[in-house]
């Protein structure tokens, strides 16, 4: 694990343009990290650089989701993708760590700011993580955090990559204030968001815009997502 001084080492930042170059070395050293559970990595390995700039131009450009990355001085050491989630008030959250940078705590470390970005300036009430049952490693993570576990079950078209296990579990992390104040009136945060959802639901209650971070450029891209497809959530009740 890391010790403190070493965490400073690491810089947590938006990725721009500039970090192309890193984003492409950082994906050509990692096809298992990007194929196990992601489905990134498929045919990367035929990648021209047209290919990779289309691949790295959807995240950086899409109106659905902001970007970040870790860097160890300038290497790109992780990635994720901040999105909103398919319900009103959260986030979802998905990341990878380059391969040769496993074991060291980066994971931790990486989501600790995603989660803090996330449940802090985006004003969001919730962040989500959807993780196969087999990635061991994410589970770790969020179980580390303290991220709440809310659901798991099987679907065998859900996920993705070649160890995608039809098995998932959904975790969730709370900004502080909206806990203390579900907590306060005698419910757990998430029976809290499923009162907001039900208030939302009726019209009652308006879920803040998505306020993404301004980008400079727009291109054509490719429309590739990190995001898990999910299984339908129940009613709100049932």
């Amino acid at each position: 694990m890391l010790k403190e001084k070493e965490m400073k080492d690491y810089t947590f930042r938006l990725i721009g343009e500039a970090d192309f170059g890193q984003y492409k070395a950082a994906c050509s050293l990692s096809p298992k990290e990007l194929t196990e559970f992601l489905s990134l990595g498929q045919h990367m390995d035929e990648f021209n650089v047209f290919d990779f700039w289309n691949h790295f131009s959807y995240f950086l450009n899409s109106e659905e989701m902001d970007i970040y990355g870790l860097f160890d001085e300038k290497t790109l050491v992780g990635f994720a993708a901040m999105s909103r989630s398919s319900r009103q008030f959260g986030t979802q959250i998905s990341y990878w760590i380059r391969s040769g940078y496993h074991g060291k705590g980066l994971g931790r470390l990486f989501m600790f700011h995603l989660l803090t970005r996330a449940l802090g300036p985006k004003n969001f009430k919730f962040a989500e993580l959807i993780i196969d049952q087999e990635n061991h490693a994410s589970l770790s993570v969020a179980e580390g955090l303290g991220l709440t576990l809310i659901d798991s079950w099987e679907d065998a078209e859900s996920g993705a990559g070649t160890k995608n296990s039809g098995k998932f579990r959904l975790y969730m992390a709370f900004e502080n204030r909206f806990s203390v104040e579900a907590e306060q009136r005698g419910l757990t945060p998430y029976q809290a968001l499923q009162e907001l959802w039900a208030l939302e639901a009726l019209g009652l209650v308006t879920a803040i815009p998505y306020e993404q971070i301004p980008k400079p450029f727009k291109r054509v891209t490719l429309r590739e997502t990190l995001r898990f497809a999910k299984k339908p959530r129940p009613e709100i009740g049932e």
